[in-house]
Parts: C-alpha cells; sequence; structure tokens
C-alpha cells in the first residue's frame, strides 16, 4: 500500500502537465483560427454580392441611350475617369452604379447625366444599396442643373423631360459615410465569424481532451489501485468560458474603435 501511494504523485503530475500543455494548446490553436476564419470570412464577404455597393435607379424612357453618374470630392471637378455608365433601353430600367473606392467612384458631390439623348422619363426609385442595407435617396435631393426639366410628383415617380444630349442634375449625399458604414459592418461580421468558430473549435477540442484525460485516468486506475478521480486531465469549463467572453470583449472592443472613427 505505501508503495502505491507514493507513486501516485509520480503518474499523477504528467497528466496535470498534459493537461496545461492541452489548454495552452487549445487557446493558441483557437486564436489561430479566430485570425484566419475572421480574414478568409472578410474577404469572401467583400468579394461577394454582400460586399458590394452601389447607387441604384428604377425609371422609366421614351429613349435609348446611355446614363452616366459622376462621382467627385467636394470642390472638385466631375471627370471621365471618376464615373460610371449604364444602358438605357426604351421602357422600365434598373440601373446599377458601382461604388468602388479603387476605381475612385466615391465622393460625396455627384453628377447624374440621365440620356444622351433628349427623352420622357419618370425616376420611380433611387437609393444606396451596401449589401443587406438600402438607404433610399429623396428625390429633392437631385437638383437638375442642365438641360433638363423639374421633377413633377406623379404617381408612378418624379416625372421631367430631357431636353438635350447634355442634361445633368447634382446630387449631394454622405456617400463615404455610408460607405465607411458597410465597411465597419463587413469586417465585424467577419470578426464575429472567426470567433464562433474559434469557440466551435475550443469547445470541441475541450470535449475531445476531457475523453482523451478520462482514457488516461481509466489506464492510471488499472495500474494504481485505489487513485483518486483529481488526476483527470479535465480542463475546469469555467475556463473556456472565460476564453469565450475574452474573445467576445475583443470583438466588441475593437468594433468600438471603429464607431468613434
Amino acid at each position: 500500500m505505501e508503495v502505491s501511494q507514493v507513486g501516485l504523485p509520480s503518474e499523477a503530475k504528467p497528466l496535470d502537465s498534459r493537461a496545461n500543455g492541452g489548454l495552452v494548446g487549445r487557446l493558441v490553436f483557437s486564436v489561430l483560427i479566430l485570425v484566419v476564419v475572421s480574414i478568409g470570412a472578410g474577404t469572401f464577404l467583400f468579394l461577394s454580392p454582400l460586399g458590394q455597393v452601389s447607387i441604384d435607379m428604377r425609371l422609366q424612357s421614351s429613349s435609348g441611350g446611355y446614363s452616366q453618374l459622376f462621382f467627385a470630392d467636394a470642390e472638385e471637378a466631375f471627370i471621365e475617369e471618376r464615373s460610371e455608365k449604364e444602358l438605357i433601353v426604351k421602357g422600365n430600367n434598373f440601373l446599377k452604379f458601382s461604388v468602388n473606392p479603387i476605381r475612385r467612384t466615391l465622393g460625396d458631390q455627384l453628377r447624374w447625366d440621365p440620356l444622351n439623348t433628349p427623352s420622357e422619363m419618370t425616376l420611380s426609385e433611387i437609393f444606396v444599396q451596401a449589401g443587406l442595407s438600402r438607404t433610399t435617396i429623396p428625390f429633392e435631393s437631385l437638383k437638375p442643373s442642365a438641360g433638363m426639366s423639374a421633377f413633377v410628383p406623379t404617381e408612378e415617380g418624379g416625372k421631367f423631360t430631357v431636353e438635350t444630349n447634355d442634361s445633368q442634375a447634382l446630387l449631394q449625399i454622405e456617400l463615404q459615410d455610408l460607405y465607411s458604414d458597410h465597411v465597419r459592418n463587413m469586417f465585424v461580421a467577419a470578426l464575429l465569424i472567426g470567433l464562433v468558430a474559434a469557440a466551435t473549435v475550443l469547445t470541441v477540442k475541450q470535449v475531445s481532451g476531457n475523453a482523451q484525460g478520462r482514457k488516461d485516468q481509466d489506464s492510471l486506475s488499472s495500474t494504481v489501485t485505489g487513485s483518486p478521480d483529481t488526476a483527470t486531465a479535465k480542463v475546469p469549463w469555467w475556463v473556456n468560458s472565460l476564453f469565450v467572453v475574452l474573445l467576445a470583449g475583443i470583438a466588441l472592443l475593437v468594433f468600438w474603435v471603429f464607431q468613434m472613427q
């Protein structure tokens, strides 16, 4: 009996060391999963339709041609390189002008050239589509500048006449703020996806580690009679909970920092 009692601590110590090492390994691996999955999810979101931002219009036209939207910052001239073109056909149309900072089609000052030929047109809807978010732009924000009549409210929308080949309407909206909010939302979504993946991996590995600990305990019990259950290589449940809370706190902290900018 004395030999068994003396040998117990020497058998239990490797299990404790294995439990501590396993915990550190699981934490490091979970953080790695958080980073990798967040980056992957963010890349996927930005490349998918959910990551796209555009200015969309629904309108009717009595003639076909091309419509063009120019983007500029404050006190800058409208140039061809910072514009988007969309084809218009006779009848109903849905126009989607892409908002892209790389192509410099982003700015708070916009100029819309409805059509490059005279026409009778009715604008039924104009909005900024950013992922799943939609921000409606009131017709009053469009200010006819040249070559077109004023908007006349109808049941279908705002009716107007394009009188020349170079009609223009000015539009001022907080497009850059809307785009920044969209990027922040995509970043937070990617971070939350990474958080869920890391917590899931941590839980799975914890369950697996506990199962292995029970096997080791059974093996130890078969060789050392009367060994206590405290030798089980098991990490307390509160350690997992603390780690998940820590990851959630990091995510919320990053979100708060982006909100403050």
